[in-house]
């Protein structure tokens, strides 16, 4: 909902009858976006966020509070040029490291990495991947990560309200651990 009188502010309620009532944020200006929420129901859980850039560059922090846990602060940082992206997050009280980078090769295939450090479990990951986009209304992934899973999927979207997509999955490069699913969403 649009609040009169304050250009850029939405305010958005969800709730049920008996535990959930939810009131969340967004205040858009030409300098930064400020967005945040906070559990009306019994007031034990808040998150904020400020985001902004200039030209290419992008950067965010964000905090949330949830009663009976410590608070938690991330922060976000990107750079965009033309075919390509990188970003930063700092997430977990800055305790876990994300890198994000991704190159548009064509018009129709992009290569994607993103490598991940938790400093705290000393845990370290990359993840490299591909889309193939057919033609308009078809598009192929592909992602592979240090644990040897291969995750294929197919998307179609048949017209403006009808989407199909295929996948599969195998474990350890093993393909009798294959898995396969779909999915059809309508509208």
């Amino acid at each position: 909902m649009e609040v009169p009188g304050v250009d850029g502010l939405k305010l958005e309620f969800k709730g049920n009858d008996s535990n959930k009532s939810d009131l969340s944020f967004i205040y858009k200006h030409a300098q930064a976006t400020v967005q945040g929420s906070v559990d009306c129901s019994d007031f034990k859980s808040f998150n904020g966020s400020v985001s902004s850039g200039k030209d290419d560059i992008a950067v965010g922090v964000g905090a949330a509070f949830k009663q009976g846990a410590p608070a938690n602060f991330s922060a976000t940082a990107s750079y965009t040029a033309p075919k390509m992206f990188m970003g930063l997050n700092l997430t977990n009280n800055f305790a876990d490291v994300k890198g994000l980078f991704s190159f548009a090769v064509d018009k129709t295939t992009t290569i994607a990495a993103t490598s991940t450090y938790g400093t705290v479990k000393k845990n370290f990951g990359v993840n490299l991947g591909a889309v193939y986009k057919c033609n308009s209304n078809t598009a192929i992934k592909a992602k592979v990560d240090m644990d040897k899973n291969v995750d294929l999927s197919v998307k179609q979207a048949v017209n403006k309200s009808l989407t199909v997509t295929g996948w599969t999955k195998v474990t350890d490069f093993k393909p009798n651990s294959a898995v396969f699913g779909g999915k059809i969403v309508l509208g």
